[in-house]
């Protein structure tokens, strides 16, 4: 027998973009995962909370995340929604001041009570 010591394979070595690649694949599988067993349980509308900078500095481009957010909402809508659940967009001003968005976000889980957020 020789000696196959040139021959044991190489560890792998993963790259800081794969590990955050596939770390968010993950996490993203695990949300989905949390909406479709509830979106067969009831159909209740899947709350989503837009904060959009409409007044202030960057109120120029805050006016079209709110057509697009309505513009894909209405589509998901149109065709069944998700899992059979409508989308319901609720839109706050942040007036382009992180201390107003901040008061933003709690507003949309105290108040509004949506399943997540999205914006700036």
């Amino acid at each position: 027998m020789g000696n196959d010591i040139g021959n044991i394979p190489k560890p792998a070595v993963i790259s800081r973009r794969t590990l955050l690649k596939t770390t968010g694949a993950v996490a993203g599988a695990g949300v989905m995962g949390g909406l479709v067993p509830r979106a067969q349980a009831d159909g209740a509308p899947i709350k989503i909370g837009l904060q959009a900078h409409l007044t202030g500095i960057g109120a120029s481009y805050g006016h079209w995340y709110q057509k697009v957010s309505e513009a894909a909402v209405s589509h998901i809508n149109g065709g069944g929604g998700i899992g059979g659940r409508p989308i319901e967009l609720i839109v706050e001003d942040d007036a382009t001041d992180p201390k107003r968005g901040s008061e933003i976000i709690e507003k949309f889980a105290s108040q509004h009570k949506v399943d997540f957020v999205f914006g700036p």
